[in-house]
């Protein structure tokens, strides 16, 4: 039996918010550990930092980019009543377009250090010729409102996800076993 055009777009639907939301849970979970480690990874575990504050950009932003063949989340997701929610997302968009899924030349700078030179505002010098490439650090507080804005937007997908998920499977006959989503 040919699916209804109706079943076909909420699985499409469905599909898109199942993994918009483990994104943004993904996102939280980096945030998460960087608020609950904050100076100690940024003065100590600088990488792991950069990575996972990477993973927070790259995650949260996955669900309002183009994805193929389905396309971004609906407005409703990306439009905030509360102002600062919705400077945050644009900043976070922001981020992932200019400075973490591309190297733009404005935001990704390059500085020569030659030896005995201070390194930026760290009190440090070079011991010998050297360079660093720019990041873009944000403070805890800015990591903290990230986890408010995520956390309701898991709120928000999470009411539709599984609403669509009843819709579609709730009173259907169902094999024992996991299945893929085929849409």
């Amino acid at each position: 039996m040919e699916e209804t055009r109706i079943i076909k777009e909420k699985k499409k639907q469905f599909y898109k918010y199942a993994v918009a939301l483990t994104d943004i849970r993904a996102a939280l979970a980096s945030c998460e550990m960087i608020i609950n480690d904050y100076d100690n990874l940024l003065n100590k575990n600088y990488d792991l930092f950069i990575s996972l504050h990477t993973s927070i950009i790259v995650n949260y932003a996955k669900p309002f980019t183009d994805n193929k063949p389905l396309g971004r989340l609906p407005k409703k997701f990306s439009s905030f009543q509360d102002s600062t929610y919705q400077e945050m997302h644009k900043q976070l968009i922001d981020l992932r377009n200019q400075f973490v899924a591309h190297s733009d030349y404005n935001m990704r700078k390059v500085h020569i250090y030659p030896k005995n030179t201070q390194l930026m505002k760290t009190g440090h010098f070079a011991s010998g010729l050297g360079f660093t490439v720019s990041s873009i650090i944000l403070d805890k507080a800015l990591y903290e409102k990230i986890f408010e804005v995520g956390k309701y937007l898991i709120n928000l997908l999470y009411k539709d996800v599984f609403q669509l998920l009843d819709e579609l499977f709730d009173n259907q006959f169902l094999p024992n076993h996991s299945f893929e989503l085929v849409i």
